[in-house]
């Protein structure tokens, strides 16, 4: 009978032993691993479930454009209950930490989520510091070129369990393209990442905020004017006063498309700008092809007005296209300045009136000219064409808007624009200076501010400012104030006695300037015509029927154009 097993039997088991377990035990890891894997996956769906409950809640927060992204942290969707605080990552064994992200991205019509899973240091749940970043996770800023500071939002640090924590724990750092700059710049296109970190308790958190600095905004066409022309003078550059802005700042050459034809006839021409975002504005202007005849259908003494245009309307220009070549007589009147107020003596301290421009040009046919009619000036208002604004110190305390200058040239826009292009400008009369509020000098007194040009603009109360020349605005000889410019006039200014608030300075081809009384007048502009004179708003001129006189213009300006014959 044997009483145990012989060598090679013990050798056969062991050798069956070995087999059995290189067969098996890869089998049992596979096994293992494969459900950790099944559970880490199931957890990421939980986390990408959690944060799409997050966003059915928060739509507004998507992101609107095709591969744009929003950033979600954990933290944040513990703290709203979206997700159970002990998430495990099956695969480490580990928690999940708050830094764990998930990246919404919008792809066509619908969003993916994409998980970013990060551990904690240890198996505890020793949670890091939560972060509650002001407004959206993602900011999606237009862009600007009009020097916009953008503000780092302020952020609140809160414990694992809910405790708010100093800020003086919380630090940011600002990268573009994984650069760190100073700054989010807002005049150029650019994605910026902020982030933010709270190291508290030993624990650090890390967190994010994306700025997408986009351009949404069409540019701005602006044509100037229809072409008026004849066969044989049918202009070749077709972007001459053709000019394109767009917030991007952004240099913009517009696509033409000319449907002109050589022979007479109306036609138009399509412009189209579009920005490096896609954005696109199409606009056409008219070109009238005409065929020249030397006879007038007009008598001399025929003659065109032009009224104030309000804000109401878009565009506040009035275009005279010349109907027959001949001689053309031009007069303008500058608008007044407002008057000041002080209490209930509502004003009684009077604004400068208009001064008045006239002169005569020969003109061709089919010439087209811009007349921007200048608006009185109002309660601290400045008048429209230049008309500095009245300083406001109180509801009963302003001094007077300065009055606008009334202008005629061949381009558009108001004369402070046509620095650059003075040579378009024909004829300007000047606008009066807005009058002050002297509680200081009795309240009746009445200081009234400087009459528009005239060449040269009327100066204000006891000349202590003068009113602007054919070279420059007008100058400070006492106090203090604001000076004007090339179509424009000075801002009044607040001060704490005597003339509390003082007015604007008048509109002209050089503005008035204010100083702590009333505002001066701006000049008028006749260089180039013949038989011309320029009389300021304190001497006698012509009604704007033409039928009588008058001393200074006084409200909204005007202009006058009479056809003189051939």
């Amino acid at each position: 009978m044997k009483k145990g097993f012989t060598l090679i039997e013990l050798l056969a088991v062991i050798i069956i032993l070995s087999v059995i377990s290189v067969i098996t035990i890869p089998v049992v890891n596979n096994l293992i691993r494969n459900a950790n894997q099944h559970a880490y996956n199931e957890n990421i769906d939980v986390i990408k479930k959690a944060a799409y409950d997050w966003t059915i809640l928060n739509p507004r927060l998507l992101p609107d454009h095709e591969n744009e992204s929003i950033v979600i942290y954990l933290g944040e969707l513990k703290l709203n209950g979206n997700v159970d605080r002990n998430i495990k990552n099956p695969l480490t064994g580990k928690f999940f930490s708050n830094n764990t992200s998930v990246v919404v991205t919008k792809v066509g019509d619908s969003y993916n989520f994409e998980v970013n899973p990060v551990d904690l240091d240890s198996g505890v749940n020793n949670d890091a510091p939560l972060l509650v970043i002001e407004g959206n996770i993602v900011d999606y800023v237009e862009v600007t070129q009009e020097n916009v500071t953008y503000t780092v939002p302020s952020a609140v640090a809160k414990s694992s369990t809910g405790e708010i924590i100093s800020s003086s724990y919380i630090s940011y750092q600002i990268f573009k393209d994984d650069t760190e700059v100073s700054e989010v710049d807002l005049s150029t296109l650019g994605l910026y990442t902020i982030k933010y970190s709270v190291t508290y308790n030993g624990e650090t958190g890390v967190y994010e905020k994306k700025v997408i600095v986009r351009d949404t905004t069409k540019p701005t066409l602006d044509l100037g004017f229809n072409i008026y022309c004849t066969v044989d003078t049918i202009p070749t550059d077709l972007l001459d006063g053709v000019t394109v802005t767009d917030n991007s700042g952004e240099v913009i050459v517009p696509e033409v498309r000319s449907e002109i034809q050589n022979e007479g006839g109306s036609y138009y021409v399509y412009y189209t700008a579009k920005d490096s975002s896609g954005n696109e504005t199409t606009k056409r202007k008219e070109v009238i092809v005409e065929i020249v005849t030397d006879v007038c259908e007009y008598e001399p003494s025929k003659s065109w007005t032009f009224d104030y245009i309000d804000d109401s309307n878009d565009m506040r220009y009035h275009t005279f296209n010349v109907p027959c070549k001949g001689n053309y007589k031009l007069e303008v009147w500058g608008a007044s300045g407002a008057a000041g107020s002080y209490g209930a003596n509502l004003d009684n301290k009077l604004g400068g009136n208009g001064g008045y421009s006239t002169g005569e040009i020969r003109l061709n046919k089919g010439t087209l000219w811009s007349i921007v009619v200048g608006g009185v000036g109002g309660h601290f208002d400045g008048g429209y064409n230049g008309g500095g604004a009245g300083a406001y110190s109180r509801a009963d305390e302003y001094g007077g808007g300065g009055g606008g200058a009334t202008t005629l040239a061949t381009k558009t826009g108001e004369l402070k624009n046509l620095s650059s292009s003075k040579s378009s400008i024909l004829i300007v009369a000047g606008g009066g200076g807005g009058g002050a509020t002297c509680a200081g000098y009795g309240a009746n007194l009445e200081i009234v501010g400087g009459a528009g040009g005239g060449l040269t603009g009327g100066n204000n109360f006891n000349s202590d400012a003068t009113g602007a020349t054919q070279e420059s605005t007008g100058v400070i000889n006492i106090g203090f104030g604001r000076l004007g410019g090339f179509g424009y006039g000075g801002d009044g200014i607040v001060q704490g006695s005597g003339c509390e608030s003082s007015g604007g300075g008048g509109g002209g081809y050089y503005g008035g300037v204010s100083n702590n009384y009333a505002g001066t007048g701006g000049s008028g502009y006749i260089e180039s015509l013949n038989n011309a004179s320029s009389i300021d708003g304190t001497s006698s001129m012509p009604t704007h029927d033409g039928l009588s006189t008058m001393t200074g213009n006084t409200g909204n300006g005007y202009a006058r154009i009479t056809y003189m014959g051939n």
